[in-house]
Parts: structure tokens; C-alpha cells; sequence
């Protein structure tokens, strides 16, 4: 019978408290506005982007959740007088 080596045990996890990121500063309007600011590069390659153009010329351009809330804006032309084209961009269909 041949001996098997036994592993050594796995190093036990560092369990100790560290600081939060998140919880580090208070929740403000403005502290709220840089992170969604940070994160717009990662909201418009993984979200749909949708391009609202209203009758007066106003462009709105904002990022939704999913392609079914994208497909919802697409019909407001048809619901709002005001509104005259959305076009959805970065969906995955």
C-alpha cells in the first residue's frame, strides 16, 4: 500500500474588520452625484442608453435597467405629444 501525501490545511481567511468604502462618508447629494458620475463608463457598455429628443429640440440622453424598460421608451412618441424620437442604443438584441 502506497502512502498519500495529505495536503496541508488551507490558511484560515482574515476575518478582521476593515474599513468600508461605502460607509466612510455620509450619503449626500453631492457624494451620491460623484459615484454615479465615476460609474458612467461602466452604465453605457452594460446598460441600454436611450436618446430622447423632445419637439422643442431638448435631447435626453439617460441609461435604463433593462431592454424591456428600453423597448417602453420607445413607444413614448406615441404616447407624449412632446416627445418626437427615442432611439435606444447598447441593447442586446
Amino acid at each position: 500500500m502506497i502512502d498519500k501525501p495529505v495536503p496541508a490545511p488551507a490558511p484560515e481567511p482574515d476575518r478582521a474588520p476593515r474599513e468600508n468604502s461605502i460607509l466612510a462618508e455620509p450619503a449626500t447629494v453631492e457624494t451620491c452625484a460623484r459615484d454615479y458620475a465615476a460609474a458612467a463608463n461602466q452604465r453605457s457598455t452594460v446598460m441600454p442608453e436611450v436618446t430622447i429628443t423632445q419637439s422643442d429640440g431638448t435631447v435626453i440622453t439617460t441609461t435604463v435597467s433593462s431592454d424591456s424598460v428600453a423597448r417602453e421608451y420607445e413607444d413614448l412618441p406615441f404616447q407624449v405629444d412632446h416627445i418626437v424620437d427615442v432611439t435606444v442604443t447598447n441593447d442586446s438584441k
